[in-house]
Parts: C-alpha cells; structure tokens; sequence
C-alpha cells in the first residue's frame, strides 16, 4: 500500500482514501430512502412526518451529547448560530418533505442537491469568502483535509479514559438508564397483543440499527479479537434468550415481583465469578447469596404455604416466575461471558450481541407465535420508543461504567428499577403489592446494598481507616 500522509489520519486510526466516499454514498442512500418513505405515507402531513423524525433524532443524540462533556447549548459566542440552524433546520425539513409529497423525486432532488453553488454564492455575500474558478481551484488543490490539525488541541485530561468526571455523574448515567429500562418493562406489559417474542424482535432491530455507526466508527474488527470471539458471541446468544424471558416475565408477572428476581444479579455474578473464573468471594458474600435467595423465596410466595394462607398459582404464575428466573441464569452467564472479552471494545460487543439475538429472535418467532401487525392508534409509538429507549439505556449503562465502579452502578441500577417497577404496578396498573413482595424486596435490596459496600471496601487502601472500621465485611 502507498504511504499515507498525515491528512489521511484521523487520531491515530488509519482510513483508507475511499471510506469517506463510502460512508457519504450510504448517507445519500439513507436521505433518499428517507424521501421514499415520505411520499409514500400519503395519509399524514408533512410536518407530522418531520415531528417524527425530530423526536427520533433528539432521542437518539442524547447519548452522543451526554458522552462528549461539552456545553448542551454550545459556545456563547456561536450560541445564535447553532440556535438559528436548528429553526431554519425544521423549516426546511419541513419544505423537502413538502416537495417529496407534490413533485416527482428526481425533480425534487435536483432542486434540493443544488446546494453547493447556492453555498459558494451565499459565502461571497455574506462572508465576503472569495467566489471565483481560479482561486477555487487553487484551493481546493492546495487545501489538504487534515482533520488531526484542524482540531484545537487537547490537553491531556480532555482525552477519553482521562477525562475528569463528577463524582455523581456515573450515578446520575446509572439512574437514567434504569430509569430507561423501567419504562421499557412499562411499555412490554401494556403491549398485549404482541408475543413477547415479536416485541423482543424489535428491540434487537432498533439496536442493531443503532449501533452500526458506533461500530464503523471505532474502526475496530466487526467479529472482535480472534482469542475472545467465542465470549463475544455468547452474550448474544444468551442475550437473546434473557431479554425474551424478561419480557415474558414482564407480561405474566407483577412489575415488582419481576424485577426483585431479575435485579439481584449483582449477587449471583460474584458467585458465579467465584466458580468458573476463580475470582474471590469470602463467606460474607456467600451468606448473601444465600439471603437473596430468601428473598426471591418470598417474592414467590412460597411461605404462604407455610403459614395457612395459600397462595393460588396459575400457570401465567408459573410461567413469570420461571422466565424472571431463566432470565436471571443467563443474565448472569451474560456477564461473565462480558467480562472475558474485557479486551474487546464496546461497540464491537453491543454490535455482534444485538445481531445474533435478531437472528435468534427471527428463528423463535415462527416456532413460538405468528407475526402479528400491531393496533392503529399509539401502539406503533410504543413499539418505537421501545427500540430508541433501549439503545439510550444500554448506551448510558456502559457510560456510567467508564466514569464509576460497577458496584456502585449496579446497586443504583437495581434500586431504581425495584422502586420504579413497584411505582408502575400500583399505579399505573393498579396491582398492589402483598406483604410477601414487600419482604422479598427488602431482603434483596439490602443484600444489593451489601455487595455494593462490600466493593468499594475492597478498593479502600489497606491503611484506609474506614477499611480497618468495616474489615468485618471483607470475611
């Protein structure tokens, strides 16, 4: 290959000289299969079309937003430019959509692909930019597409894994997706008419669709490192599987009751740890396992049983609580799996997880359910949501890691979900819990708790005061 010269990096990341050309031949495809869409739902107007795509682009960048540390309303002194080319931005959206919807699509592309020497022509009076065939040429020759240089540069705590964080932001990153999650449990159980299976399917084909950009743009090998590819395709494989029990556990149980079971795998990941990766676990976890497992116990109502006061199961009963359960075995199986390809990046991960849970969802559909159309009105939106607030709440997980310790966020992540599931179920679906729940729910989230503090002791110096006040922990 040809020596690259400095303006065909980009970081330390080597492009070839057609990628640009390709990533800006799949945008143009995009931009016109957006315009096939328009003109083909005759029956909503233009603007309704455009508010679609606004909340699905507001959606889908708060992320990318959140992740980059900067101003959400930009520089002071630009403010009024970025303000202004949002409003001219809808409007103009706005008048494409309207010519998609009145003119043939060839002509309406001519018009709107004009742009550049409108551009060129706009620069000359208002920006006083030179306009003319010479000097363009020049520059355009002498004009060398660095982009490392073009950056302002960087100091060394601006760097990603350097960058200074709040000490409340991995938290506040860890609420938002749990919160995020809730709603997507919250949206499963009111979608009735749909299998859980198909509503899964929608979920891996959003993510799937998400994550594409993420993936391209980390240059990384799409499959992972060759010594790790088989603990990347595992949590696909099994991410499939739990996220249809989930959802199943979602539909046949209460909220609460399934996320009690569902949300205790902090405590059975360090067991699990324990056995297959030999990582420590002392007597104090032990005992916690042992106590979550309690708490599951009267999730389930089995001490009714005990007491006189039967409980009657029917087989949605049984069918939730075995779900929640399965979902919890390979949750579990997930993170381990995750936690041998540590040296995989992220995207890479979250890519091959969501394509081969779509392919599995694509086999479980026809032996489980027929595919069903949803209903006209607000199911549709529902079923949209679910696919963008799944890709904001995976996205804000694993930004909450990269800023705080996994303990302290999965502890959050399992509180917030416990408490919001128990808020859903009472008033939103108006089934409230009994004392078993109740108990259920304390056992676990203290054992939560526990965990949480438990690590963060472990990471304590062994001088640390608080570590020699909490040594009884560490048994």
């Amino acid at each position: 290959m040809p020596k690259q010269s400095r303006s065909d990096k980009f970081g330390t990341k080597t492009y070839f000289s057609w990628k640009g050309l390709l990533l800006a031949t799949i945008s143009a495809i995009f931009y016109s299969i957006d315009a096939v869409f328009v003109k083909s739902i005759k029956n909503l107007h233009p603007i309704q079309l455009a508010l679609y795509r606004f909340t699905a682009l507001f959606c889908m960048c708060i992320p990318e937003v959140v992740k980059s540390g900067e101003n959400l309303l930009g520089p002071k002194d630009v403010r009024l430019f970025i303000f202004l080319r949002g409003f001219l931005g809808g409007i103009s959206i706005f008048f494409a959509y309207t010519s998609y919807r009145f003119l043939p699509l060839g002509e309406s592309f001519i018009i709107t692909s004009s742009i550049p020497i409108f551009v060129t022509f706009a620069a000359f009076i208002f920006l006083k930019e030179p306009c003319g065939f010479r000097h363009i040429n020049r520059h355009s020759k002498r004009r060398s597409y660095d982009l490392q240089s073009a950056m302002p540069k960087q100091s060394r705590s601006d760097k990603v894994g350097t960058k200074t964080y709040f000490s409340w932001k991995g938290l506040l990153l860890a609420t938002i997706s749990a919160i995020c999650y809730s709603i997507d449990a919250v949206f499963v159980k009111s979608i009735k008419n749909l299998h859980p299976i198909q509503l899964a399917l929608y979920r891996f084909t959003a993510l799937f669709c998400m994550c594409i950009p993420e993936v391209v743009k980390s240059g990384e090998n799409l499959l992972g490192p060759k010594d790790v590819r088989f603990f990347i395709f595992l949590p696909g494989f099994l991410g499939g599987i739990s996220i249809f029990l989930a959802y199943t556990s979602y539909r046949f149980l209460p909220l609460g009751e399934s996320f009690i079971i569902t949300s205790s795998i902090p405590i059975f990941v360090t067991f699990a740890a324990f056995i297959f990766l030999k990582e420590p676990c002392g007597v104090f976890q032990s005992f916690l396992v042992v106590f979550t497992v309690i708490g599951i116990i009267f999730t389930t109502k089995v001490p009714s049983r005990l007491i006189g006061t039967g409980v009657v199961y029917t087989t949605e009963n049984i069918y939730g609580i075995l779900a929640a359960i399965g979902s919890l075995f390979c949750r579990t199986c997930m993170m381990l799996s995750i936690r041998n390809a540590k040296k995989a990046d992220h995207s890479v991960i979250m890519f091959n997880y969501s394509w081969i849970s779509l392919v599995e969802s694509l086999i479980l559909l026809p032996v489980l359910t027929d595919f069903k159309i949803h209903e006209c009105g607000i199911q549709w939106f529902y079923i949209l949501v679910l696919g963008i607030i799944n890709y904001a709440a995976q996205t804000f997980l694993t930004l909450s890691l990269k800023c705080e310790f996994a303990g302290p966020v999965s502890t959050i992540m399992s509180a917030v979900c416990i408490i919001l599931a128990f808020l859903w179920q009472t008033f939103l679906f108006h089934d409230i819990p009994d004392y078993f729940t109740i108990t259920g729910a304390v056992i676990v989230g203290l054992c939560i708790v526990l965990t949480s503090l438990r690590k963060w002791v472990s990471a304590l110096p062994e001088n640390s005061s608080q570590r020699q006040k909490l040594k009884w922990i560490m048994i």
